[in-house]
């Protein structure tokens, strides 16, 4: 039959998508350890350190200046763009676009401020950060630009320039300028991250706005409308510190009180740490389509079968990755240069809180497919609250294992809220404590007192 061949074609175009989506993804994992490596061995450890200061502080600021709109975007455009008479996506787009970029310049000058005129700042580091905060507006359009091609399935368009075009573009340049020329200084390097995030994002959303319908009938004010989709949008940025910038969070709050050649270490050691982070959240986004059918159909076997295997897969990856970090850290922090090789205590500590994270579940992904994400909100401030106060008292102290330390107990208590939440909303467990519970229930069936 014709719908049957063009359903097919369809599904086939879907699959096609998400393996070369899930190759880029990896393939961009790899392309930033080997990034990571070259920056080690060409760069001083002080430089590194001073590297992941500013490319941190350019990602903690992007999230906070996206004000959460990144997050509803997928969601409103969807609400919008089909709608032959009253479309608000262009006017939605527009006034996301201008919000986000005003609030992204507003903290970059705030930021270049602080920074030039705060007492007793290394030089070194004023120009590291003021090189960071340059980036801000271009990271905090790249954000939006790739979730609205989300929205319009340009999943392309999306994903590719993040995740692999620019990672290997950047790749290519520096170690082009370093063949050339036969050195390679911070603030070249610094200069390439800043140009190539600003390509990416007038790429982006030039060719977003191409897709966006135009509407005869669509308004051209929206105050009061786009005071609700703020409304809607802030309590999403805590949650966005957590879910996609949290190694950033953890090397900028470390950065206030590490010297630069240990942050280079720590820095090193948690970029590692995430890629086991990167395979445990894949396996979450693979389990996705099943625990969306399962809760759609009302499905309870198949909803714990997804959930039980995410969390089962999510655990051997991580302890998994702890007994590499135990049996061939060592080796593996060699690859950056032997002032490395002695951070594999810490690389051991970060797993551990790697570990620690993947006992609590699925638990996002389970509150986003209920429209609880909500929920975390309270959860991720809470988080950061306590990544950053463990800082400043554990790093004075114990230094890089304090660093770890803190790390370790942020990821325990926002597995614990998350699996709390889950719990209390959806009457279901998905941590851990779940492989010891008794018989599953149905959905919609009261949580146990």
């Amino acid at each position: 039959m014709p719908g049957d061949r063009v359903s097919a074609v369809v599904i086939l175009r879907r699959l096609g998508q998400l393996a070369l989506i899930s190759l880029s993804r990896f393939g961009g994992a790899a392309i930033g350890f080997v990034t990571q490596i070259f920056l080690a061995r060409v760069l001083l450890p002080g430089d590194l350190g001073l590297y992941f200061l500013a490319t941190s502080l350019s990602a903690f600021l992007a999230v906070v200046a996206g004000l959460g709109l990144p997050s509803v975007t997928v969601r409103f455009l969807i609400r919008y763009k089909d709608r032959e008479r009253g479309n608000l996506s262009r006017l939605f787009l527009r006034t996301s676009r201008s919000l986000v970029l005003l609030s992204a310049c507003l903290l970059a000058a705030a930021a270049l401020l602080v920074v030039n005129l705060w007492p007793g700042i290394p030089e070194a580091t004023r120009l590291a950060a003021s090189y960071g905060a340059l980036a801000v507006p271009a990271f905090a359009m790249c954000r939006i630009g790739g979730v609205s091609a989300t929205a319009f399935r340009r999943f392309n368009l999306s994903f590719l320039p993040d995740l692999f075009i620019r990672p290997a573009a950047f790749l290519a340049v520096v170690v082009g300028l370093f063949v050339i020329s036969g050195r390679l200084s911070l603030p070249v390097v610094l200069y390439v991250f800043a140009i190539l995030a600003a390509a990416q994002a007038v790429f982006q959303n030039v060719a977003v706005s191409r897709l966006v319908p135009d509407d005869p009938h669509q308004r051209h004010g929206g105050g009061r409308i786009a005071t609700a989709w703020v409304r809607a949008a802030l309590p999403m940025v805590s949650i966005g510190l957590l879910t996609a910038i949290f190694a950033d969070v953890a090397i900028l709050f470390a950065g206030f009180f590490l010297h630069e050649s240990d942050l280079a270490l720590f820095g090193v050691c948690i970029k590692i740490t995430v890629l086991a982070g990167f395979v445990v959240n894949t396996v979450y986004q693979l389990a996705l389509p099943d625990l969306a059918q399962a809760f759609k159909a009302r499905d309870a076997a198949q909803r714990d079968k997804a959930v039980g295997l995410a969390l089962l897969l999510g655990l051997a990856v991580s302890v998994g990755a702890l007994g590499v970090g135990v049996l061939a850290g060592g080796p593996i922090l060699g690859l950056f240069g032997p002032d490395y090789v002695e951070g594999q205590g810490l690389l051991v500590i970060l797993l551990v809180g790697q570990a620690l994270a993947a006992a609590g579940g699925p638990g996002v992904q389970l509150l986003t497919l209920t429209n609880g994400q909500g929920r975390g909100v309270w959860g991720s401030l809470v988080t950061v609250g306590y990544l950053l106060a463990l800082d400043a008292a554990l790093i004075p102290v114990l230094g890089l294992t304090g660093a770890g330390i803190a790390v370790v107990v942020a990821n325990a208590v926002w597995a614990v809220w998350l699996a709390v939440q889950v719990k209390v909303s959806l009457g279901i467990r998905c941590d851990i404590g779940r492989l010891l519970s008794g018989a599953p229930r149905k959905l919609g069936d009261p949580a146990p007192g």
